[in-house]
Parts: structure tokens; C-alpha cells; sequence
């Protein structure tokens, strides 16, 4: 991964990145409002109410709306892996995996997540048995319990990043090794009906958004021995 010139770091890009990040939860709250949280505890009663309730037009609402928050959502991952993991080697792989991490987890929501929920939606709306909606949603749900752990490591690795090279400290720093952490947790949580993870997850981007607006990233010198070439005379 090519990291960005340091002259852009603390410019246009800085504050797109942090609106990003915002626009991504703004989206995830609007997502959760029209569409409803996925439904992973509540059996076919539950998923009767959140399904039919709902209708058709507003799961698709939600959906759309949500994606369009996650493909913004890589532009704040993507900025800040590459602004940041750049005084150690152990910087710059805490970096990558979060960038990689990140990438995961939006590919598997609207790879898998997303159509399942977007099918179970349209079987409802159109009278297929209870039962078969229900196993259709199931992917659905299953798809959000195996992002879980993409989500822990893409806070830890963007929280280890940021501590090494010790810009955005706070926030993205400790604020990333405790997020991440926690979401590791919240996968055995989840198995027996105790969900935590996405307001954790939706807080955490929203100090670094606000972060990214506040404050530059200030620009962090590289000691990988790639990264500078040194002429001895």
C-alpha cells in the first residue's frame, strides 16, 4: 500500500475522510430506522413484526441506504491506513490489516448480508411461507455475526497504527484497541442474544470523524528502511 504524500495529509482529503466516516453512521442510524436492525433472537414472530410490518419499500430503502454508507465508508479506512503506520514496521502491518479488515467487512454486507436481506424481504411482501423467509434471513443474520470479528480487527489495527505513530491518539488510537477489543467479545456475546457491537462500532466512528475534522494528522517520519533511500558519502 502506497501511503499519501504528506502534503496531503493535513488538506482536503483529511476532512473527506471525516465526513465519511460521519456520513456512514448518519446512514447506519437511517438504515436502522426505516428498515429495522437485523433479527437474529426473535424466531418467526419477531421476524413476522420486523419483515411484513415494515414492507417491502422500506427494507429496500434501508438497504440502499446503508450500502451507499459503507462504500463511503472506505474512503475513511482507506485514508487512514495510508496516513498512518509509519514510524515502525509494526505501524505499518497494524495499518494494512485494518485497511484489509475494513475492506472485508464491507465486501461480506452487500456481498452477503444485504441480498439475503433484500430477498427475505421480497418473499414476505409476497406471501412465501414464514418458514422459508425466516431461513432466507438467517444468512442474513449469520452474515452480521461473521463481520464481527473484521470489525474488531479493523478498529485494533487502525488503534495500533495511530499509537505507534502516536498522531490521533485518542480517538483512533486507544479509542480503536478498546472498540476493537470489545467487538472481538461481541461475537460469543451475540451467540446467546446479548448485541452491543454496532452502537460501539457506530460511536467509535463518530469521535474519529468529528477527529478528522478537528485536527490534521500530523505528518509522521518513516524509520521502515524502505522508505527513504540515504546516500553515504
Amino acid at each position: 500500500m502506497h501511503h499519501l504524500p504528506t502534503t496531503l495529509e493535513d488538506g482536503p482529503l483529511r476532512r473527506s475522510a471525516g465526513v465519511a466516516a460521519l456520513l456512514f453512521v448518519a446512514a447506519s442510524v437511517v438504515s436502522m430506522l426505516v428498515s429495522g436492525p437485523p433479527v437474529v433472537h426473535v424466531g418467526q414472530e419477531g421476524l413476522e413484526h420486523s419483515l411484513s410490518g415494515r414492507g417491502l419499500a422500506a427494507a429496500l430503502t434501508g438497504l440502499a441506504v446503508v450500502t451507499a454508507g459503507l462504500v463511503v465508508l472506505l474512503l475513511a479506512v482507506t485514508y487512514l491506513a495510508q496516513s498512518l503506520g509509519r514510524r515502525s514496521a509494526v505501524g505499518a502491518l497494524a495499518a494494512q490489516t485494518g485497511w484489509g479488515a475494513g475492506l472485508g467487512y464491507v465486501v461480506v454486507l452487500v456481498g452477503a448480508a444485504f441480498p439475503a436481506g433484500a430477498a427475505a424481504a421480497w418473499a414476505s411482501d409476497g406471501g412465501m411461507a414464514l418458514e422459508t423467509v425466516l431461513l432466507v434471513n438467517n444468512v442474513r443474520n449469520f452474515a452480521y455475526l461473521a463481520v464481527l470479528p473484521l470489525m474488531g480487527v479493523t478498529a485494533l489495527g487502525l488503534g495500533v497504527a495511530a499509537l505507534t505513530d502516536r498522531s490521533l491518539t485518542r480517538w483512533t488510537g486507544w479509542g480503536g484497541v478498546t472498540v476493537g477489543g470489545l467487538t472481538l467479545l461481541a461475537l460469543p456475546a451475540a451467540a446467546v442474544g446479548i448485541t452491543y457491537a454496532m452502537p460501539l462500532w457506530l460511536l467509535w466512528w463518530t469521535g474519529v470523524g468529528v477527529s478528522l475534522l478537528r485536527r490534521p494528522v500530523p505528518a509522521a517520519v518513516s524509520t521502515l528502511p524502505s522508505a527513504v533511500g540515504v546516500r553515504h558519502t
